[in-house]
């Protein structure tokens, strides 16, 4: 049986591929900004932000206009959302606070968008474990 990929669908996974894509070049070419930690955070923040509201637009898409491919492609939009989250932390914890976690629980604390990121997070943790067809 082949399978046969909607537009939507292959422009959803290009589309999804392109900012890592990017990042990644970026860097090897030495074209990140004077901040290249600073920078890859917001890259992969803002990705996986754009991500999740795409995602979380799918039933409203399905809702008003009848859309139904949309509802197909939302777990796919979630768990790019969630690949690019957990990337932005790994960047965040890993290079900008070299795993001082002294230093990475006085963050959370002082400053509140940190605090909404690690709880935002936490949140996508279980949707994103729960998301394979194995725990279904």
């Amino acid at each position: 049986m082949k399978r046969r990929f909607t537009p939507l669908q292959i422009v959803l996974h290009i589309g999804a591929w392109i900012p890592l894509i990017l990042l990644v070049f970026d860097f090897l070419a030495g074209r990140l900004s004077v901040n290249p930690i600073q920078d890859m955070e917001r890259r992969t923040g803002r990705a996986a932000i754009t991500l999740l509201v795409l995602s979380l637009a799918c039933t409203p898409l399905n809702t008003v206009f009848g859309w139904r491919e949309a509802l197909t492609r939302r777990r796919a939009l979630g768990l790019y959302a969630f690949m690019y989250a957990t990337i932005h932390m790994l960047v965040f914890v890993g290079l900008d606070y070299a795993l001082s976690w002294p230093l990475i629980r006085d963050a959370i604390l002082e400053k509140r968008y940190i605090l909404v990121g690690a709880l935002s997070f936490l949140l996508l943790l279980p949707l994103a474990i729960t998301s394979f067809k194995y725990w279904m």
